[in-house]
């Protein structure tokens, strides 16, 4: 009856062991995971960005062409929906 306790105890400690290893590699994946999002929505982000920029800089350029004035403010000073 001893040896089987000590089996079980062994069985069971092995098995927290695989559970701890498996629990730390899947925190481990999802970390990854939830970083590499974070920098495809930042990259994302920045490709925007620079696009309402250009947009406005054209607009910009535009108006000086025409001689007209151009009052609009740069995006950066705009309120975005985001």
């Amino acid at each position: 009856m001893f040896r089987y306790a000590a089996y079980l105890k062994e069985v069971v400690a092995k098995a927290r062991a695989e559970g701890k290893a498996e629990g730390i590699a899947e925190a481990r994946a999802e970390a990854e995971a939830r970083a590499e999002a974070r920098a495809k929505g930042k990259a994302e982000g920045r490709v925007e960005e620079r696009q309402l920029w250009l947009e406005w800089y054209n607009r910009k350029l535009a108006a000086e062409a025409k001689g007209e004035s151009f009052d609009e403010p740069p995006p950066a000073e705009k309120e975005i929906d985001r």
